[in-house]
C-alpha cells in the first residue's frame, strides 16, 4: 500500500470517527432529556416504588422457581 492510499485510509477512518462521534453525542443527549422529562414528569410514566415491588416480586418469584427444581 502506498503512502498516499494509507493516509487515504487514515483520513476515511478519522471521518468515520468524527460521524460516529457525532452520532453517540446526538443519542446522548436525547437520552438525557428523556431520563430529565421522566423524572420530572413521573406521575405521567410511572413511580419507582412501583417497579421496586414488581422487581422484589419477580425475584422472589425466580427464587422460589429455582428451589422447586
Amino acid at each position: 500500500m502506498s503512502k498516499d492510499e494509507q493516509i487515504h485510509e487514515l483520513e476515511q477512518q478519522v471521518s468515520d470517527m468524527a460521524m460516529e462521534i457525532t452520532r453517540l453525542r446526538k443519542e446522548n443527549k436525547e437520552l438525557k432529556e428523556y431520563i430529565f422529562d421522566v423524572f420530572t414528569n413521573k406521575h405521567k410514566y410511572f413511580k419507582l416504588s412501583d417497579i421496586q415491588s414488581e422487581l422484589t416480586a419477580q425475584s422472589h418469584q425466580n427464587n422460589s422457581t429455582l428451589l422447586d427444581l
